[in-house]
């Protein structure tokens, strides 16, 4: 008799799972990368019912003083399946079956192994009891991870691997217990053999672990940016404000002092938040207060996030293969990458993410291509089922919102799973120092699919070559001016909100829906606009919560609106504030 533990669930990313959803065939295949010969070129790669599997997931950060709450992982996986990415990867620290039993139901694989960093790589100081430790607790978790169909992948080692006798006889016991899913011995290409040659898996950890800038992800210049890579991403996140100024006490908001450093990365760049300050100061100006500082790091933290995520996606599958975020969440209040912080609070990152994990989607390459000057813009389907017959709308327009360009492509096919290029773009109008690019994917009845909205400075952002990208720096060699952003005029937008009544959303039975409607009665742009919801007028946003949408921009004429969920139990969504990006905010009531 099959139980609900024992049936395989379809990734995210490949449909909807449902309560009773029949028996699949699910399998984990890691290509060549399982035998003993490496594969060339980062070839590691999932199949997933004999589809290619593309992995654009995140690191899950467990509680390290193993304080366990079942709520509170129930809403960072809640998080996880609100924001697309279709696995997670546990570097050790493994807790008890329920977050397990939780990602099963919601579909959302998941990849286990040992850490690095510890005892259980420092094979040189093993003795006969480290051994045994090691062999029998294999033996534990492979015992309750085993039955689990959110299971994809065990790690034998993080950053090295194991000695020849170490991961033989952790090979013996998964073949003991009859381990069927995908097996790697190492998620890196440190080790290396008497010769120099790399022993690994296919799987690399170049990082980056500093802010890129999106042209970064789409060039294909940096080795870190292609194949499949177990972690990678900001390391340094600023939160929102909001989040900010509760960890920090009000005399040591600014400027940014010790009391910062104590909650950021060990990492000597990583510790000082030196990568952060120098991409906002560098792209975005100079701040003269936390606040200041931490709208602009919202900003620069969407950009890179969400390109990471679709250049994944839009460059091909022959040569990427796997993206993990380092990391998803964290325990404690702390700068040291996350997509949301510890209060819950999605910010810049996580709407970031969330448009780049889109399964349908059209997407602008930053002037990656022609010397800065040419993009490419392509459309991505990450869904089981071929697009035909599609439309590309791309306009620009210039800091004063008007329309600069409009150009459309037609009869746009897209297998599933592929990607392929719409479009080519030349510079920008020239008299616009900043200036906007608007995708839109439409289908052939004329509704948009997918919408996506990029700022682009005339002054291109550069790592430089190859040799320039150091994982835990960020350095380039020329920069992008987004300083008019903070001069530009901003618009007024008129803002309703009302209560659409309860459903029952991904966060659970008995969600609240609030509907945000934004117009732009103005001939500016409405840019970067957020939305939080409220139980007061002067309160702080209620969280956990969920927005299909946010940091928007309303453009002249236009309308638009967000829809977000509130958990039942949590506070009555009583109002709306909406904040655009350096302009004052609006409040009103939920009616």
């Amino acid at each position: 008799t099959e139980t609900p533990r024992q049936r395989r669930r379809l990734p995210l990313s490949q449909a909807e799972p449902e309560p009773r959803l029949t028996l699949l065939n699910l399998t984990g295949k890691a290509g060549s990368s399982t035998s003993m010969r490496p594969p060339q070129n980062g070839n590691f790669y999932l199949k997933v019912n004999g589809r290619d599997f593309l992995v654009r997931g995140a690191t899950y950060t467990p509680d390290l003083l193993y304080r366990y709450d079942p709520d509170r992982d129930a809403t960072i996986l809640r998080y996880a399946k609100d924001l697309g990415v279709n696995m997670l990867r546990l570097e050790s620290k493994i807790s008890s079956t329920t977050f397990v039993e939780m990602a099963d139901e919601l579909g959302i694989p998941l990849m286990y192994g040992w850490m690095c960093c510890n005892q259980w790589e420092k094979w040189q100081q093993w003795d006969d009891e480290d051994r045994r430790v090691a062999k029998e607790s294999l033996r534990s978790q492979i015992e309750m991870l085993r039955s689990h169909p959110a299971v994809f992948i065990w790690a034998n080692g993080s950053d090295g691997r194991p000695p020849e006798g170490v991961r033989v006889a952790y090979r013996r016991i998964l073949d003991e217990l009859h381990w069927q899913n995908a097996t790697v011995d190492t998620v890196s290409a440190f080790a290396r053999d008497t010769d120099g040659k790399p022993l690994w898996d296919g799987i690399q950890m170049s990082g980056p672990y500093s802010w890129r800038p999106p042209s970064y992800w789409f060039a294909g210049l940096y080795g870190a940016a292609r194949g499949s890579s177990a972690e990678q991403g900001d390391n340094e996140h600023i939160p929102p404000y909001a989040s900010l100024k509760r960890f920090i006490p009000a005399d040591k908001l600014w400027p940014i002092n010790d009391t910062w450093f104590f909650h950021a990365g060990s990492n000597q760049q990583n510790s000082t938040l030196s990568n952060v300050r120098r991409v906002v100061d560098s792209r975005y100006g100079p701040s003269t207060g936390a606040e200041m500082f931490a709208d602009k790091a919202q900003l620069a933290h969407y950009e890179a996030t969400r390109a990471q995520f679709e250049a994944f996606a839009a460059n091909g599958w022959d040569g990427h293969k796997m993206t993990i975020y380092w990391m998803l969440n964290s325990h404690w209040p702390s700068f040291f990458g996350n997509i949301f912080d510890y209060y819950l609070r999605p910010g810049g990152a996580y709407f970031g993410a969330k448009k780049g994990l889109r399964p349908l989607s059209v997407v602008f390459d930053s002037y990656a291509t022609g010397n800065h000057r040419q993009a490419e813009v392509s459309v991505v389907n990450q869904t089981p089922e071929p697009r035909k017959d599609l439309r590309v709308r791309v306009r620009i327009y210039d800091l004063n919102g008007k329309q600069r360009e409009d150009r459309t492509a037609a009869g746009v096919n897209v297998a599933a799973g592929g990607s392929v290029p719409a479009m080519t773009l030349q510079a920008g109008p020239a008299d616009s120092p900043v200036f906007f690019v608007r995708c839109q994917l439409i289908d052939k009845d004329g509704a948009v699919l997918a919408e996506n909205v990029y700022w682009q400075s005339q002054i291109p952002d550069d790592v430089g070559p190859p040799d320039n990208d150091v994982a835990f720096d960020s350095r380039q060699v020329s920069w992008a001016d987004m300083t008019p952003l903070n001069t530009m005029a901003k618009a007024t937008l008129e803002v309703s909100a009302r209560l659409t009544g309860d459903s029952a959303g991904s966060v659970g039975s008995g969600t609240r829906e609030v509907t945000i409607r934004l117009h732009n009665p103005t001939a500016q742009l409405g840019f970067f606009e957020r939305a939080e919801v409220l139980s007061t007028p002067d309160g702080d946003e209620i969280l956990p919560i969920e927005y299909d949408d946010n940091y928007i921009t309303v453009f002249p004429g236009e309308s638009a609106e967000i829809h977000a969920q509130v958990p039942a139990g949590e506070a009555n969504p009583g109002w709306v504030r909406v904040t655009g990006y350096g302009a004052a905010a609006t409040v009103v009531p939920v009616k």
